[in-house]
């Protein structure tokens, strides 16, 4: 099977060994063993397999990781995650021979992953469940130069190495379930997705996102996060952020537990949407920045995936709607959202406005003439409404509120800020 590409294994539960390869296998890309719950090593003649690119070690009986994985140069792809929480009912009912197996495994994984550091093509790594503890992720982690994706999530460690930050290309780093994590650090400055729900420990978040890094926004996702709602404020944390998101074209969302929207949010409604007049010409003021919105909502008893909308629409003749993704709140190993959260979102002025003034009036601007008068127009209304799925009995959303974002009211945020997190890290610590 010299010529093979794609080999699929994955649920095979009755499968005990993977055979030896007697030939280069060139062509192998991609190689899933997930589920095979008995399969306790791979051979050493699977390095001949010289260009693999996706390997799926999850779900196995593997206690010592292989001794060969360093030198797949080419492995993009590398997922060694555990089994608990898992929704599927094979997972659920796995006899005990893998549980036994899975209780060695996890020293052997953090002996591991000192040898994934050559892995320089690397770009996804899932290492969910492994019973990572307390350092045993390694600080050349860093050495995975090209890292985009990094899942830690269901591990037992309380903080995460400060090498973090010199993962120049992470965008997404998963979380989830880390019950233990006391303390979020700074991250690379290309994250843009942090997924921390259900931390139920995490009490202070260093992360600040940088501008400029994508078109989708940035996202902090901390469903049940109830320490870290008890020791900053959604509207601390929003403000916080949009320090660094003044005048960006990109979104900014955050969810955290709450359940009264601030009084900072001028417009408020006892409903699903919400309509703001925008004052006029609001386009020309150079103090503005942006509008961020807010909404309470509460889960229900289901613990699969939950999501929820934002559509918005502006009112300027013409109704321009905000194109818009749901943004999901659940997985399939988190706890289920039953208490209220709050959504909060913030659009840069470029968001809103991403074309010229002169497009918007229908005339055009040049050296002879004088700038369009819109002053005779009504002025614009933005409209939004909120949806929340819980695809169970869900509560869905209470209320909403939305306010229009100055440079003045984030005058005090940084004294506020940094005192704020000068003594959480000194009780942390």
């Amino acid at each position: 099977m010299e010529s093979l590409q794609t080999f699929i294994l994955s649920g095979c539960s009755n499968l005990f060994w993977f055979p030896e390869i007697d030939c280069k296998m060139d062509c192998l890309k991609t190689l899933d063993l997930s589920g095979c719950y008995r399969v306790g090593f791979l051979p050493e003649s699977l390095q001949l397999a010289e260009f693999l690119e996706e390997l799926d070690l999850s779900e196995t009986a593997i206690t010592k990781p292989p001794s060969f994985i360093f030198r797949l140069k080419n492995l993009k792809f590398l997922s060694f995650n555990g089994c608990k929480g898992s929704s599927s009912k094979f997972r659920q009912n796995l006899p005990s021979l893998f549980k036994k197996f899975q209780r060695g495994k996890t020293n052997s994984m953090a002996l591991m992953l000192p040898s994934l550091s050559g892995l320089s093509s690397l770009t996804k790594l899932k290492l969910r469940d492994c019973n990572l503890c307390e350092g045993d992720i390694p600080t050349d982690i860093s050495c995975l130069s090209s890292l985009v994706i990094l899942n830690l999530s269901s591990n037992n460690f309380i903080s995460l190495p400060d090498s973090l930050t010199r993962l120049s290309k992470l965008k997404n780093l998963q979380l989830m379930n880390c019950r233990r994590l006391k303390y979020l650090p700074e991250l690379p400055t290309s994250t843009i997705s942090v997924s921390i729900d259900d931390c139920a420990s995490l009490e202070l978040i260093a992360y600040l996102p940088k501008v400029g890094n994508s078109r989708d926004g940035v996202h902090i996702i901390g469903t049940n996060c109830y320490r870290l709602a008890e020791n900053i404020n959604a509207l601390t944390l929003l403000k916080k952020h949009l320090k660094v998101f003044a005048h960006s074209r990109e979104k900014f969302d955050i969810i955290i537990p709450g359940s009264e929207i601030p009084e900072w949010f001028s417009h408020q409604r006892v409903d699903s949407s919400i309509k703001l007049p925008l004052p006029l010409n609001i386009r020309n003021d150079s103090q503005w920045m942006g509008v961020a919105l807010c909404c309470n909502f509460a889960g229900g008893d289901s613990s699969g995936d939950e999501e929820i909308w934002c559509n918005a629409v502006i009112h300027c003749g013409e109704p321009r709607r905000l194109g818009e993704v749901p943004i999901h709140l659940g997985k399939s190993f988190n706890q289920p959202i039953k208490n209220d959260h709050l959504f909060l979102r913030y659009w840069g002025r470029e968001v809103l406005y991403p074309y010229s003034l002169e497009n918007e009036c229908g005339e055009s601007e040049t050296e002879n003439t004088s700038t369009p008068d819109c002053s005779n127009q009504e002025c614009d209304e933005l409209e939004l409404s909120f949806d929340y799925d819980a695809r169970g009995k869900g509560v869905g959303v209470k209320k909403c509120g939305v306010g229009i974002v100055y440079e003045k009211d984030l005058e005090d945020v940084q004294l506020t800020t940094e005192k704020h997190m000068n003594q959480s890290r000194a009780q942390i610590e």
